[in-house]
């Protein structure tokens, strides 16, 4: 619906005043004024200030930012949990060529751990 505003002269006591109601057409808005303030004497300068109520547009305008941003969060985090060695590993300066040598030696090398026979009991 529409904000609007209207200066109404209400009567001779009384004077003008500066109406404000929410209407979807300018006709709904002269019969909120009238209904608001009785049968005023005049109704000057009818205009509509927006097409949102005030309680409506701060409520709903950041909705779907807020989603958004959550979701990209979500992302970051996940990225980084599931990439944190190899980012780890960047910033350290160890190269993929490090790694792979690294395993190849790893597997060419004896067990430096001495097995126990099976039949000993400690």
């Amino acid at each position: 619906m529409a904000h609007w505003k209207a200066d109404v002269f209400v009567n001779s006591s009384v004077g003008k005043i500066t109406a404000e109601v929410e209407s979807a057409t300018s006709y709904g808005a002269k019969e909120q004024i009238y209904a608001k303030y009785g049968n005023v004497g005049q109704i000057t300068n009818l205009r509509q200030v927006s097409n949102r109520s005030s309680s409506s547009s701060s409520s709903g305008d950041g909705d779907g930012n807020g989603a958004v941003a959550l979701i990209g969060i979500f992302i970051v985090f996940w990225i980084l949990y599931s990439f944190t060695p190899w980012i780890l590993m960047g910033l350290g300066g160890c190269t993929s060529m490090d790694v792979i040598s690294i395993l190849k030696k790893k597997r060419s090398s004896p067990l430096s751990v001495p097995m126990a026979p099976a039949n000993q009991h400690y």
